[in-house]
């Protein structure tokens, strides 16, 4: 009898609500399917692949851009010589941190 009152109880208070079972997108699936293939165990945990990132990713050849923005940049330091100074000290803090590394002068060449 307690059994019925409280199905009753349900029934009514759940009124137009229900379960709705969502089917996953094509891109959750892509998802699941990259992370099932990527997983890995790493210190006691996991990693996962980033979802949506391409494996092999072209880069552009843009040293000559690279260069041309690096010779202006050079050319406003020698005028201002308050930026150069901060962005000097950024530099400085971007490799004291460890979010930047030095790169030695023979494979800037290459």
């Amino acid at each position: 009898m307690l059994h019925k009152q409280v199905e009753n109880f349900w029934k009514i208070n759940s009124a137009g609500m229900r379960d709705e079972v969502t089917a996953m997108s094509v891109a959750d699936q892509q998802v699941l399917c990259r992370w099932e293939d990527s997983i890995t165990p790493k210190n006691g945990q996991y990693e996962l692949g980033i979802p949506f990132k391409e494996t092999e990713v072209c880069m552009p050849k843009n040293r000559p851009m690279a260069e041309v923005q690096l010779q202006s940049l050079f050319q406003k330091f020698e005028k201002e010589l308050e930026i150069k100074d901060k962005y000097t000290a950024v530099m400085k803090d971007l490799l004291a941190f460890g979010y930047a590394v030095k790169v030695p002068s023979e494979k800037n060449r290459t």
